[in-house]
């Protein structure tokens, strides 16, 4: 039986380019170029060309639109950087973009009146301790926000997230999720659930409803007490997204740990506030609830603003 070239029968194939020869010649991970071959050796012992592998560009600070004024190190700018990649990340699931860089300038930066995407800008203060502020120029038509750091303030990735969270709630209003079922139904952001704690010192004896200062920690950004309700609300939002885009990555963020330091820890007898870990909190799922809490309102905002199409 010969085949309709003429070139070769398929007992004794002369060609590499033989119909039934090209799913063997391909398996070997590339193309044979000599046009020559057999069944069991297509490229007659030449090794086929390699198919090209493509590496994807990483991105950059430009690309998410991110500029600095004032002295900012390489390292800070990098955690900057990996901060915006992994919050693009987290949007880019809620299908804001298939892309993390659109989705993280869709959701945070948005257009300005001629279809350019507005930047965000980290400059350098002198404030009244080491923390950051975040305010929005809504008077810009080239910037969304701003983010004045003191110059102690040595920005990392959790910080940069937490900052990032307060642009979120500039954009959608303040998302906060806590206990209104005690200190007098009075609103306290609470020591459950965060990805980590405790987010407060107390006083001996402890009462929940009082925290005396601040213990900064990687998803504690800006914990309780406050100076006023409107930073209770923007301080706990803030740092509601910063656990909701880890946990999203399953990197961290809400934890089902309990800080509270009027309940303590079995076998040790140490208040939860005070045990390293904080409690196991398994049974309320404190660390589950803050999150698909999260989860809800991210799916309204999203849906309400058209991002999810």
């Amino acid at each position: 039986m010969r085949l309709n070239n003429d070139l070769g029968t398929l007992e004794d194939p002369e060609v590499c380019y033989i119909l039934t020869l090209v799913p063997t010649a391909t398996a070997t991970g590339g193309i044979c170029t000599n046009d020559v071959g057999s069944d069991t050796d297509p490229c007659q012992g030449n090794t086929p060309t390699p198919n090209p592998t493509v590496t994807p560009t990483p991105p950059t600070l430009t690309d998410f639109g991110i500029e600095f004024e004032g002295t900012w190190s390489d390292a800070e700018k990098v955690e900057v950087l990996m901060a915006a990649i992994e919050t693009g990340t987290a949007l880019s699931s809620l299908r804001a973009s298939s892309n993390l860089v659109e989705a993280f300038r869709t959701v945070l930066q948005e257009t300005n009146s001629i279809g350019a995407w507005r930047s965000i800008v980290f400059s350098r203060a002198t404030n009244s301790g080491a923390f950051c502020i975040t305010n929005p120029t809504p008077n810009s038509s080239t910037q969304i926000a701003s983010i004045s750091c003191d110059t102690r303030v040595v920005m990392n990735l959790y910080t940069s997230v937490h900052e990032f969270g307060h642009i979120f709630s500039l954009r959608t209003g303040n998302v906060v999720m806590g206990s209104v079922s005690i200190c007098n139904n009075e609103w306290l952001r609470g020591e459950r659930g965060w990805g980590s704690g405790p987010g407060s010192r107390y006083s001996t004896p402890p009462t929940i409803c009082a925290p005396q200062g601040q213990l900064f920690t990687d998803f504690q950004q800006n914990p309780a007490p406050y100076g006023t309700t409107g930073q209770a609300n923007e301080e706990t939002a803030a740092d509601m997204f910063l656990n909701w885009v880890y946990r999203k990555l399953a990197s961290g963020g809400f934890l089902n740990r309990d800080w509270r330091p009027h309940v303590t820890a079995t076998p040790t007898g140490l208040p939860c506030s005070q045990t390293p870990g904080g409690c196991d909190d398994s049974a309320a799922g404190s660390g589950n609830a803050r999150f698909n809490w999260m989860e809800t309102v991210m799916d309204e905002i999203f849906a309400a603003r058209n991002w999810n199409s």
